[in-house]
Order: structure tokens, then sequence, then C-alpha cells
């Protein structure tokens, strides 16, 4: 899985002749050995651009060598998502299967080209998911594409609750005399064989969701993250009530937890996580449309400044509109970029630049479909200065 560590990683790469190659795959049938195809095709490409840059062709074919390699990959091409990402320079090559859609494309410049993996990291990030019932509670972390239970963190009412028992069955056997109430009602008429008084399973399911809210409070406080409930309303509301810092709730889901199959459990938790995750968007596109709207100086819309102002580390969020490009040059000695009309050799994508400088700067980067943009804007860049 391709992580934002990374994508720090590819952004961070000192600028030098590096070739990045996206090619859509199929991950079942025979479709799926057309991604090779596809792949020498875009390599072949990258050779011709490459030799019209300026290197020698025998330089070229050498340096996209290790990429060729993984034309012939059988495991690659039988272990296939949607997507595949190939990025090549004087090191080697690095792939990465993506579980998002891509466009055919490769391009030749003095850095990665990053945009099409923006999309990864859309309503996406990661969450703490607590399911709990009156007998056990489990944890799982999640994000948009993976999900995995804490396995060495499940606690159940048995072992969380034999002091509560032996504070129970103490009283019932001892002598009328020795018996002392637990908690607030007596248990000098409850049955050691039979039910328990429906005082008594109340108060075991409040001491097992209170040991149950500590485990929560000690996780949450040595890796903070949002957290999804999923239990019956009972239960929910005892947990949210007890939690410290209720700030990280970011929703519950009120459905039987035993009843869910763990993909069916990572679609409800995502639901509830969505909000939360497109929140950050929606606010950066209003704002930006905002600033705009009176003309502001703190944004910009203008492909060339926005890059400047990123490489300067002026930008602290970044919206491109999604699936554009603006070809061109930039050079960081002079700070001067200049818009070309196509991709052709040792180029770059003046917006996919101006999201790595933000990204290597501590910015924010979204992606947003046109609709979503004011009127003809490809990019809104709102600065810190």
């Amino acid at each position: 899985m391709f992580t934002r560590a990374d994508l720090l990683a590819l952004v961070s790469r000192p600028s030098a002749t590096v070739v990045s190659v996206f090619v859509p795959t199929q991950p079942i049938g025979r479709e799926s050995r057309q991604g090779a195809i596809r792949l020498k095709n875009l390599l072949g490409l990258a050779e011709s651009r490459l030799t019209d840059a300026g290197m020698l062709a025998s330089d070229a074919e050498r340096f996209l060598a290790p990429a060729h390699e993984l034309e012939e990959d059988p495991d690659l091409w039988q272990h296939q998502s949607i997507g595949l990402a190939v990025f090549v320079d004087n090191t080697g090559a690095r792939h990465f299967t993506l579980p998002i859609t891509v466009p055919e494309i490769v391009v030749v410049g003095p850095r990665f080209h990053i945009t099409p993996l923006l999309p990864l990291f859309d309503a996406d990030g990661d969450y703490r998911v607590l399911t709990l019932t009156a007998e056990h509670a489990h944890f799982y972390t999640g994000s948009r594409f993976t999900f995995t239970e804490q396995a060495d963190a499940t606690l159940t009412a048995d072992t969380a609750s034999d002091e509560i028992d032996s504070d129970y069955q103490n009283p019932v056997q001892a002598s009328p005399t020795a018996r002392r109430g637990v908690h607030s009602f007596s248990t000098a008429n409850a049955q050691v064989y039979g039910d328990s008084p429906p005082e008594w399973r109340k108060t075991r399911l409040l001491d097992f969701i209170g040991h149950v809210a500590k485990s929560v409070d000690h996780m949450q406080a040595a890796d903070p993250l949002p957290l999804v409930i999923v239990a019956d309303p009972e239960c929910s509301g005892h947990i949210q009530a007890m939690l410290a810092n209720q700030r990280l709730i970011a929703g519950a889901a009120e459905l039987n937890p035993s009843s869910l199959a763990l993909p069916n459990l990572h679609k409800h938790t995502l639901e509830v996580m969505h909000h939360a995750f497109t929140r950050g968007k929606s606010e950066a596109i209003e704002k930006a449309a905002a600033l705009m709207g009176r003309g502001d100086s703190t944004v910009l819309s203008r492909p060339e400044d926005v890059v400047r102002a990123a490489y300067d580390g002026r930008v602290t969020t970044l919206v491109v509109a999604e699936g554009e490009n603006v070809w061109g040059r930039f050079d960081p000695s002079t700070e001067a970029s200049a818009p070309l009309a196509t991709s052709e050799s040792m180029t770059e994508d003046l917006l996919d630049s101006a999201a790595a400088y933000t990204l290597q700067q501590g910015g924010t980067v979204f992606v947003a479909p046109h609709s979503e943009l004011p009127t003809g804007v490809k990019v809104a860049a709102v600065l810190r200065y």
C-alpha cells in the first residue's frame, strides 16, 4: 500500500532527471497482461524523451532497465489492483500497486510526478474503532483502504470483572453477618446458582465498560486518533459518557458488532468517518472561494504565481482541480516559471510542482472536481502570509 510516508519520500528526492509512469491495470483475467504492454509502451516513450533531452541512447536504455524488468514479472501482474505507479531515478526503479484509477501517462522531468497519487489521501486518514458488547471489546485501526484488528487489545467481561465477581460471590457464600453490599444494592437475596439479579448485571456491565473506557483513554493518550464506536445504543451511550477525551469521538454506529463481518464493519465505520474526512477539503474550498470573491491577496490562482509561493513555503493549503495539468518549467534558482502548451522532454506540471513544494513545507493539498472550484480555476492556494 502506498503511504503518506512514501509520498513525502518522493517529493523530498533531490532534483534530478527522473521518470514517472502511471498505468491503468486490471486485477484479473487476460486483461491483466495488458498492463505489461502499456508499461512497455510508456517506457519506450520515456526513452525517447530522455534522448530528446540530451541523454545518450545507451544511457537511457540502462537508466530504464530496472523498470523494463517489471514487464516480465509474473508475480506483479498476477497480483494487480486497478493502478500501477513506477518511479525511476539513477538508483533504480520503485513500483506501487494502487487501489485507485490513474491516467495512462509518462512524465520525464526534474522531480517525480505525484498528483495522480493525491486522491489516495482524499477523504482518508487513520482512525481507531471500538466494537463493544456486554461481554467483549475489540479494537481496530482503519483507513480508507485498510482495516486491521488489534488482537492483543481485546477485552472480555470475564477477565475484566474478576474482582467484581469476587465481590459478588464472597458475600453470598459468607455468613449473614459477614455479608456486605455491592455498590448500591444488597446481594443477600441473590442466588449463587441461577440468574443474577438485574441490578447486578447492570452493575457488572457498567464496571466492564468503565474498564474499557480506561483502556481507550490509555490508547488515545499514547496515539490520539479519531474514534468510531460500534455498539448497541445502551453500550454506546455508556462508553461515550465515560471517555475522558470526548473531542476525539468521531461518531458511533449503533449496531450489534457481533453480526458484522470485517468488510461490513469497515464499511460502516467509513460511513461514520466520511464527514470528518471531507470537512477539511470543503472548508478549504469555501475559504479559497471567499478570499477570491473579495480579491484578497492571500489567495492565488495563477499556476505561475502558485508554484513560486509554494517553493517559498508561503502556501498553507492548496486545492488542485482533478485531472488538470499545466505543463511548463520552473527554475528554483530564479523562481521564474513559464507555462508550455504540451508535455515535452524535461518539462514539469506546474500544479504538480506546487503540490510537491506545499507538502515539503508542511502544507495541505487537496484534489477537487472542477464543479467544486470557482469557474475557470485550476488551482487555488491559500497563503500563510
